[in-house]
């Protein structure tokens, strides 16, 4: 009695055609033989053999044929492609914690509560208060962003920050 093994997974198996080829591998041998069909419709002397289009169609043949062969179950042309996608995407990422994403934007006009020479530091002393929280956070990314504020900034002893913010 015949005996067939059924794979667990059935979407990760791929049908076979003939002998070991697939859709995707006989679909890239045939691509070469329409090329050298429009080839031989279109380069003068139309509808006649010449030495040109025997050149230019065994060339297409000699550099797509390569790509429907098998590499670790994989066809060749599949490889390239997953080369080309690593190689062209970005390769420095950048991790900004300070990110607008998933945060709520607010376009509250900040420069009507902004008091001229208001000191923003990290102590809470008079004159100076706390930031803390995305809300002000964001209230200070549009402060930043708007082109008529100045800000200065200046050291203290303790090392701590002064920012000197005030409208132009």
């Amino acid at each position: 009695m015949r005996s067939t093994v059924i794979p667990a997974q059935i979407t990760t198996v791929e049908d076979k055609i003939t002998n070991n080829l697939s859709l995707t591998q006989l679909v890239i041998l045939v691509f070469p033989i329409l090329i050298s069909f429009i080839f031989y419709l279109i380069i003068p002397p139309a509808i006649k053999l010449s030495i040109i289009k025997i050149g230019l169609s065994l060339t297409v043949f000699i550099l797509l044929s390569p790509l429907a062969i098998r590499v670790n179950d994989k066809i060749l042309l599949l490889w390239i492609m997953l080369f080309i996608k690593y190689y062209s995407r970005e390769s420095y990422y950048v991790f900004n914690k300070n990110d607008l994403t998933y945060r709520l934007h607010t376009n509250e006009p900040i420069i009507e509560n902004l008091k001229s020479d208001t000191i923003i530091n990290n102590k809470t002393d008079k004159g100076q208060q706390k930031i803390n929280g995305s809300r002000q956070q964001l209230s200070l990314e549009n402060l930043i962003n708007n082109p008529m504020i100045n800000f200065s900034f200046k050291n203290s002893r303790k090392g701590s920050w002064h920012v000197n913010v005030s409208k132009k």
